[in-house]
């Protein structure tokens, strides 16, 4: 008669580092969080310890490792950040002209500056997932700009039919685009005119100006949308053709986006939304 073969303890004889190596998936998201380039690399390795603990059924232990990951504090903090409104999407490098909000999740676009240190997928990735995945389930982020989002070439078709606007309303913060009055916040209209590096244009009591570079014009698009387009006055741009297009929600006064129509350094910051 054959002998039965008994493995049912072969695990316990294991050596303790074997049976203690999956429980170090948690440490292990930690310390490639410092890695930098090698985050990925470690990363992979702490994944494969938490299937490894899947594996033996240790479902609450694996969970509990992904949730208080890197990964997993980041994906959080995202979806408190949507709920409360004060969501904004990261990216990485100088922001320049990456100052519109994001059209799906209408959140502000922020950044980590030209610093890079590789482990940005951990945090910046999994809180973007996050945000993106809820506003694509439940709409944009609560408070945000929730009206019609034109393209840049659905804002300068736009202004075919707009009307001219005279940029001396701005400082006062209020000002009428078809028959409704716009409010914005304060300050709001002083700091528009201080954003252009040689000043706006447009000088009622400047002729020659107007000649050469047009007139502000505003439109009100979708019912929701202000675009008010303001020419440059840089000496360096294209006559007629170096004005910004001012994207402001009517309800709130807020420049939500701005496009370069021409000659972008006429326009060189954003405007504080």
């Amino acid at each position: 008669m054959q002998p039965v073969l008994d493995y049912s303890n072969d695990l316990k004889r294991k050596p303790w580092i074997y049976r203690a190596v999956p429980y170090m998936a948690l440490p292990a998201f930690w310390i490639g969080l410092v890695l930098g380039p090698l985050s990925l690399l470690w990363a992979g390795a702490a994944i494969a310890m938490v299937a490894v603990l899947i594996w033996r059924k240790r479902f609450l232990i694996a969970a509990l490792s992904l949730l208080l990951s890197p990964m997993g504090y980041s994906a959080a903090r995202g979806v408190h950040e949507y709920a409360t409104g004060s969501a904004v999407i990261m990216s990485l490098g100088l922001m320049h002209s990456r100052t519109n909000i994001d059209p799906v999740t209408r959140c502000p676009i922020g950044s980590g500056g030209c610093l890079v240190f590789g482990n940005e997928w951990m945090t910046y990735g999994t809180y973007n997932l996050a945000v993106w995945t809820l506003a694509k389930c439940f709409g944009p982020m609560p408070g945000s700009y929730d009206g019609p989002y034109p393209n840049q070439s659905t804002a300068s078709s736009a202004m075919a039919g707009a009307s001219t606007f005279d940029l001396r309303q701005l400082p006062s913060d209020r000002f009428v685009v078809d028959s409704r009055t716009i409010s914005l916040p304060t300050g709001t209209g002083t700091a528009i005119l201080g954003c252009f590096r040689e000043g706006p244009a447009t000088d009622v009591t400047d002729p020659a100006l107007i000649a050469r570079y047009g007139e502000a014009r505003v439109t009100l698009y979708g019912g929701q949308c202000v675009i008010l387009a303001i020419p440059g006055r840089d000496p360096a741009a294209v006559p007629g053709d170096n004005r910004v297009l001012l994207l402001i929600d009517a309800k709130t006064g807020k420049a939500f986006a701005h496009y370069f129509d021409g000659y972008p350094m006429a326009f060189w910051r954003r405007v504080g939304w």
